[in-house]
């Protein structure tokens, strides 16, 4: 724990005795770096998050009721090379 101090540890370098001086949290430490990790992934290849999107609505079989909400996912999230030759 941060600030504990050890007893007295023996290696091959001769006696010495530590102190913790910070305690870091691994779980907020991964979570940063998985977050880096999709986002180099998304860089890389952005149609994976289309796909990944894809996959969940057949998965779960969405239908939309409003048109216009189902229009704009087609159009933004489903198909997003549209949007680039529109520009």
């Amino acid at each position: 724990k941060e600030g504990q101090i050890s007893d007295v540890v023996k290696t091959e370098y001769g006696y010495h005795i530590i102190r913790a001086d910070k305690e870091d949290d691994f779980d907020k430490e991964k979570s940063k770096l998985k977050e880096k990790i999709i986002q180099n992934k998304l860089q890389e290849d952005p149609k994976i998050l289309t796909d990944a999107y894809k996959d969940l609505l057949d998965e779960y079989n969405v239908d939309y009721k409003d048109r216009d909400v189902k229009k704009a996912i087609e159009d933004n999230i489903l198909n997003p090379d549209a949007l680039k030759k529109q520009s």
